[in-house]
């Protein structure tokens, strides 16, 4: 990305900017998928073209999903949204957690927890470990 006049954001490793004067393209890279948008269309479609120069890759024009994430965008509001209810779905499927019940707090007010001094069930902890990874993973993308 540096070879084409983009710096990488301090803040996530998988954005770049590139400025030119008044203008601005920002590129989200991840693994294998790259987005680019920008405020000038020729500038962002000249990146776009040395972005693929490089990398072997292919234009699938206006982003509709990206990472799990859908994109809505209303260029007359001059809005985008971005929407993960459907991998949250699969988070919920693949968890077997149709039928969990939602609750204001998880525990009841007052309550002080007890060290466990038996020994961690490998099983139950790895579940545990991959859910946390999973909301995290959905919070993150769309914080």
């Amino acid at each position: 990305m540096a070879k084409l006049g983009f710096k990488h954001c301090i803040s996530d490793a998988g954005v770049y900017y590139f400025i030119c004067g008044n203008d601005i393209i920002i590129a989200i890279v991840y693994v294998d998928d790259a987005i680019f948008m920008g405020s000038n269309s020729s500038l962002l479609t000249s990146k776009k073209k040395e972005f693929m120069k490089i990398w072997e890759c292919r234009d699938l024009g206006e982003p509709r999903e990206f990472l799990q994430m859908w994109i809505t965008r209303d260029r007359k509001q001059r809005t985008l949204s971005l929407d993960q209810s459907d991998y949250l779905k699969k988070i919920i499927k693949c968890f077997s957690m149709e039928n969990a019940n939602a609750t204001r707090t998880p525990l009841p007010a007052g309550y002080k927890p007890m060290a466990n001094k038996g020994e961690a069930n490998s099983t139950i902890r790895s579940q545990f470990q991959s859910v946390i990874g999973s909301l995290l993973y959905l919070c993150l993308g769309t914080q």
